[in-house]
Parts: C-alpha cells; sequence; structure tokens
C-alpha cells in the first residue's frame, strides 16, 4: 500500500478543516473594541463589562461576549499580592477575571487591580503598574448601557 495517493486526499482534507475553522475566529478581530481601562467578566446580574478610554473619558459597554481571537490572556505586569509580594518577578501575570483601576492612588503607584483566578479557583486581587494585554470585545456583540 503506497501512502503516495493518500497525501493529496490528506492535504485536501487539512485544506477543509481550515476553512471550516475559520469561524472560530483564529485571528485579532479588526473590529473588536479594546477594554483599555478595565474589564470585568460576567456575573448573574451582569454581562461582560469593557471599560475604553477615550480623549472624552471613558466609556462603558456591557458585552454579550469577550476574548481575544488570538487566544492571548489580558496580562500586567510588575504586579503585586495584597501582602505586597511581587509576583511572577514582575513579569506578565494573568488577568483572567478582570481588570480595573484602583479607586484610591497607591504609593507604589501600581494602580492597576488585576483580577487573577488562582489554581485552586479562588479570585484573587493584584496591584500592577502596567496594563500589557487588553481584553477584546467584538463591537457587534456590546452596547453602551441605556
Amino acid at each position: 500500500m503506497s501512502w503516495k495517493g493518500s497525501i493529496p486526499i490528506f492535504h485536501l482534507l487539512l485544506v477543509f478543516l481550515l476553512v471550516g475553522n475559520l469561524g472560530s475566529h483564529i485571528f485579532v478581530h479588526a473590529n473588536a473594541l479594546d477594554c483599555t481601562y478595565g474589564w470585568g467578566s460576567p456575573t448573574n446580574k451582569l454581562p461582560y463589562l469593557c471599560l475604553v478610554s477615550q480623549d472624552s473619558g471613558v466609556i462603558t459597554y456591557l458585552c454579550e461576549w469577550c476574548g481575544r481571537n488570538d487566544k492571548l490572556i489580558p496580562s500586567a505586569s510588575d504586579c503585586v499580592d495584597v501582602a505586597n509580594t511581587v509576583v511572577n518577578k514582575g513579569k506578565l501575570w494573568t488577568c483572567d477575571d478582570g481588570i480595573k483601576n484602583a479607586l484610591s492612588p497607591r504609593p507604589d503607584g501600581r494602580q492597576i487591580v488585576c483580577r487573577h483566578t488562582e489554581q485552586d479557583k479562588t479570585i484573587n486581587p493584584y496591584y500592577c503598574k502596567t496594563q500589557v494585554v487588553f481584553e477584546q470585545c467584538p463591537r457587534e456583540k456590546c452596547k453602551p448601557p441605556h
């Protein structure tokens, strides 16, 4: 039995799988909102929140769904826990449950509150200096609150 005849069929199968998979948004969505001021995961009372910083101020969007098409997880850097211990040597720290700005100024300049899910599924706040990867939400899935 020869594999030579099977190779073109295999390539054709790969093409069909790739084309069929394009609907899963494997690329960054060009028309997505970048949640530059923060974001929040849905609760039983609210959908996703996407906070966009603009010259005129911060605009809040309520979104049916949010998620980066490139599969990157929203993250920040130079983060500390509530005991002010640096986490991950100051490198990227995932903010998989939300990001917001601290309500009151912190003396260390870490104004970004990163909500991180621990291995035991608890969610803890971390205080970070820089938001690195923003959450994204498709514009067609979002609307400003009324």
